[in-house]
């Protein structure tokens, strides 16, 4: 009897944290970033059907630079945004949907 529960244990807690990552790793190759070197705009592609929350953060030297959210709707979407007045350098950019990280990029801003 032991060894049912033990085995339905790890059954159970196998499927629970596999899906997790699943879905992170599944909205990670469905969002792009266009230009990686920006001079004043950029497209953020989300290429997935799914109605969400997203919202991302601008990120230079460690310091949080914009924080923006938005409820995607039905269907592939691309967002243009303004980049124009951010100083030239390194950027990163974090994806989230619904309160969960799910992919990060850097740019470079000219």
């Amino acid at each position: 009897m032991k060894k049912y529960l033990i085995i339905l244990f790890c059954f159970i807690s196998y499927i629970s944290f596999g899906q997790d990552r699943q879905v992170n790793g599944y909205y990670e190759n469905l969002i792009n970033f266009e230009p990686k070197e920006v001079s004043s705009s950029a497209i953020l592609i989300f290429n997935f059907e799914d109605s969400k929350e997203i919202s991302y953060k601008l990120i230079n030297n460690n310091k949080v630079i914009l924080t923006t959210t938005f409820n995607k709707n039905e269907g592939k979407i691309m967002k243009k945004v303004d980049f124009s007045t951010l100083k030239k350098g390194v950027y990163l950019i974090e994806y989230y949907i619904d309160d969960e990280k799910v992919k990060q990029l850097t740019f470079s801003k000219l």
